[in-house]
């Protein structure tokens, strides 16, 4: 992860406060993959035990985490 995305990232979403509406969870996640925070991965299963995708049935686009 860049600093740069980081940046990118929290310019955005600070951005949607301003413009007069927030950021819902599919915006957050696109503007996430736009900035390489997170990697949209096609699941077959469930990727742990903990795996939130599990609700929406499988195969599915699962958003996973790009850094640490």
């Amino acid at each position: 992860m860049k600093k740069a995305d980081l940046k990118g990232f929290a310019d955005e979403i600070i951005n949607c406060a301003f413009n007069g509406h927030g950021a819902g969870g599919d915006e957050i996640q696109d503007i996430g993959v736009k900035h390489n925070l997170l990697i949209e991965v096609n699941a077959d299963g469930p990727c742990g035990d903990d795996c939130a995708c599990t609700e929406y049935g499988f195969p599915t686009l699962c958003y996973r985490k790009n850094y640490l």
